[in-house]
């Protein structure tokens, strides 16, 4: 069977049309490069090499039965001075697909609302042909790095997905926190703050940036009384302690000042005991994400004596 062959011209269309950029060209002699760093470098079965001591370079590529290629060309890296003589190699498959493998990093890494983030998709792998992003508020984007900025704070699903040049596709996830430029560590409101009772929580608060506290809001449950009677805050390491003690129900009674101010330092993790009374708003989960750190708890023991490692107190450190 007589195989067809590829001139070097044809060859340069086709790693064109496969994303490939001509990055470097002297007479004949020509470099490519794709943006994802990837070679058209196929195994190398055999090879034999005459002739020449200086450059050697292919002229035409042939495909051979077993999907390989069959690369005919001139060598001086053996034989007389100054003269070349015949290159050939066998090659298998030129290039294999690769699965393709979303990834992403953001930053800055504490996201402020109204503050441009950039989004960078480069360490994604494969022979990418298109990127198409989701920031969870209803906006796209498509590219390698995008830049985008949240006008509210909240947490944020990002959805990249990523297409080759076979179309197979490949998707990944990230929750993003937009903050407000405030220094104040708030929980929120739960949607459902039932069920509650007044009991002792002990937890982690993990700030994501500095925050001065002084005093402790809880927030109460519709109609009820809702406060906190005791809370301490520390880290054992640093040495750092705060204590609050709640005055009755006597003017704002929600709020508790603590005895001295606390610098809650960014990353750093803070113990906490918080003893409720009346019906406090509860976030029913182990681990809460906030707009500036997490909320962890370790466990909580009502009134009844009963305990519990999903029972979070809804409140707000400022």
């Amino acid at each position: 069977m007589k195989l067809p062959l590829i001139s070097g011209k044809d060859i340069c269309k086709i790693v064109s049309k496969l994303g490939f950029e001509m990055v470097h060209r002297k007479g004949s002699h020509t470099v490519w490069k794709h943006e994802d760093g990837r070679t058209t470098n196929g195994n190398e079965i055999w090879s034999k090499t005459v002739g020449g001591a200086k450059n050697d370079g292919g002229y035409s590529v042939a495909q051979t039965s077993d999907e390989g290629y069959i690369i005919t060309g001139y060598t001086c890296l053996y034989g007389a001075e100054g003269g070349s003589n015949v290159w050939l190699i066998k090659v298998g498959k030129g290039i294999e697909n690769i699965s393709p493998t979303a990834s992403f990093t953001y930053s800055p890494e504490n996201l402020i609302i109204n503050k441009t983030m950039v989004f960078d998709a480069a360490s994604s792998r494969g022979f990418i042909t298109n990127y198409k992003w989701d920031f969870g508020d209803g906006s796209n984007a498509t590219g390698i790095i995008v830049n985008h900025s949240y006008p509210l704070p909240g947490i944020y699903i990002v959805n990249l997905t990523i297409k080759d040049n076979q179309d197979f596709t490949n998707t990944i996830l990230k929750t993003v926190i937009a903050c407000l430029n405030t220094t104040h560590f708030d929980t929120g409101s739960p949607a459902i703050p039932y069920p509650s009772i007044m009991g002792t929580h002990n937890g982690t608060i993990t700030p994501n940036q500095t925050i001065t506290v002084n005093k402790l809001y809880t927030y109460p449950c519709t109609d009820t009384g809702g406060h906190s009677e005791y809370a301490m805050i520390w880290n054992e390491t640093i040495g750092e302690c705060t204590i609050a003690e709640w005055a009755g129900y006597i003017r704002d009674y929600h709020n508790t000042s603590f005895n001295k101010t606390l610098t809650l330092e960014k990353g750093v993790i803070y113990n906490y005991i918080i003893s409720t009374g009346s019906y406090p708003q509860i976030h029913h989960t182990d681990a809460l994400p906030t707009t500036n750190g997490w909320i962890n708890c370790t466990e909580f023991t009502d009134a009844n004596g009963k305990k519990y490692d999903d029972w979070i107190p809804a409140i707000k450190l400022e």
